[in-house]
């Protein structure tokens, strides 16, 4: 047993430190290529290039307003919104009304989906709007509704679209903790290191907000890859790969979300991501679960061989408890780049001190806790999203076998279109043809 460990701990710690480099190299890159991206000046974007953006919602969650104005208030010259909620009875439709209200010179819509079937309910909004596209659209860009963008986030994304051969750009998410909690600082600090593999070379997905092309998304099908999607980023992501499309990464996009979670949030949202991830792209999801399992057990083994020899005859592995220090300290040194491209990606968010310093320090906990939750997801067909509950097989299928009751609204609100403001609540059987004459704004409120 020995004299297998004596070889076996060596190979392991290799691979670790292999693995560990790499990742340093990965976020180095990542900054350098967001920092020369950040001193790029915008593209100027032509009246005639018409971008949607759609937002699926559910519920309004804390600071929901604040995304919603600040999409609003984009220095884009053609853009309108679609917001899509599944019925009238969302909380989100209150404050979307309000919103049109008060923004009367951008042109907004609010979509009723219905409830998803074979798919997720996000998947099925986006679908939903989909059909519901104006015929001049040259952009789609999607959007998730709790998460805070730049003013420029839209034309920044547009702007790369005009790159030759690209068909779709991703901005990403970065993680911060609206409050300080465990949980939280450990949730954040994992989906900002997978956050930080986007660079110039290489996006792993589309997360977040991402935009894509009318042409390329009609020449791929997207809406038919989605008729049975969990996932609607990973799927889109390798639908256009399969087909030969170029996705890149623009790193001034990039959305800031606030984390607010405890010890059961914390797993079903990693359940969640690793089983969408897992079945959309399972070669990645292999490569990341070795390269994952290597770094764990390198780093562990090296350091218990280590320090077990101290007390051991057989001499003190000295190289042992230096190779497992190497790791550490290069993981420690990721970390400290990482919440530097933090402060560029959440500038004007409280990314705070501890959540760095969880981010250095207790990667171990980070790296461990995101095998369990891929053990997890592996053999856990139930996963939790918002407040619906899905069932999803081993082949892909999406079943809906639960969900919580939303609050109904207490004074309901129904508006038609408004050509000058585009305000205009859409059901997917009711849904007027695009260019179709439409009466004047009517506020209907019901009685009693």
């Amino acid at each position: 047993m020995i004299e297998i460990l004596n070889w076996l701990l060596p190979v392991l710690g290799g691979m670790s430190l292999a693995a560990a480099g790499l990742n340093l190299i990965n976020v180095i890159e990542s900054r350098r290529f967001a920092r020369r991206r950040r001193d790029q000046l915008p593209t100027d974007l032509p009246p005639e290039l018409k971008a949607v953006v759609v937002v699926p919602c559910r519920g309004a969650g804390p600071g929901f307003r604040r995304h919603c104005q600040a999409l609003l208030e984009q220095e884009h010259p053609n853009f309108e919104v679609l917001f899509v909620v599944e019925n009238e009875q969302d909380t989100a439709v209150r404050v979307i009304r309000n919103l049109m209200q008060e923004h009367r010179l951008t042109r907004i819509g609010l979509i009723f989906s219905g409830p998803a079937e074979h798919c997720s309910q996000k998947v099925h909004q986006l679908r939903t709007a989909l059909r519901h596209l104006p015929g001049n659209a040259r952009v789609v860009a999607f959007l998730d509704s709790d998460l805070l963008v730049r003013r420029q986030w839209l034309r920044w994304l547009c702007g790369r679209l005009y790159d030759s051969g690209v068909a779709a750009v991703t901005g990403a998410v970065w993680s911060v903790p609206r409050k300080e909690s465990f949980y939280s600082n450990l949730q954040c600090s994992i989906s900002n290191s997978l956050a930080s593999w986007f660079g110039a070379k290489y996006a792993p997905g589309l997360w977040g907000s991402w935009a894509v092309r009318v042409d390329r998304l009609e020449a791929v099908g997207l809406p038919q890859v989605w008729a049975t999607a969990f996932s609607e980023r990973w799927s889109a992501q390798q639908a256009l790969c399969l087909n030969g499309e170029r996705v890149v990464f623009e790193p001034r996009s990039v959305g800031v979300r606030q984390v607010e979670t405890d010890s059961r949030g914390l797993r079903r949202t990693l359940v969640r991501w690793w089983r969408s991830f897992q079945g959309s792209k399972p070669l990645v999801s292999r490569w990341v679960w070795v390269a994952s399992v290597a770094l764990q057990l390198g780093f562990w083994g090296l350091l218990v061989g280590g320090l077990g020899s101290l007390a051991g005859a057989d001499g003190i592995r000295w190289g042992w408890l230096a190779g497992a220090v190497l790791i550490y300290c290069l993981n420690v040194m990721a970390g400290i780049v990482r919440g530097q491209l933090g402060k560029q990606y959440a500038e004007d968010s409280r990314f705070n001190r501890i959540a760095r310093r969880w981010d250095c320090w207790a990667w171990p906990i980070n790296a461990a806790v995101m095998i369990a939750a891929d053990v997890g997801a592996r053999w856990q067909s139930r996963v939790r999203w918002s407040d619906l509950v899905y069932r999803v097989d081993r082949s892909g299928r999406v079943d809906l076998i639960g969900r919580k009751r939303l609050q109904p609204l207490s004074d309901e609100v129904e508006f038609e279109r408004d050509e000058r403001s585009w305000g205009v609540i859409r059901s997917v059987e009711g849904a007027p043809p695009h260019g179709a004459a439409v009466p004047e704004p009517v506020v209907r409120r019901k009685a009693g």
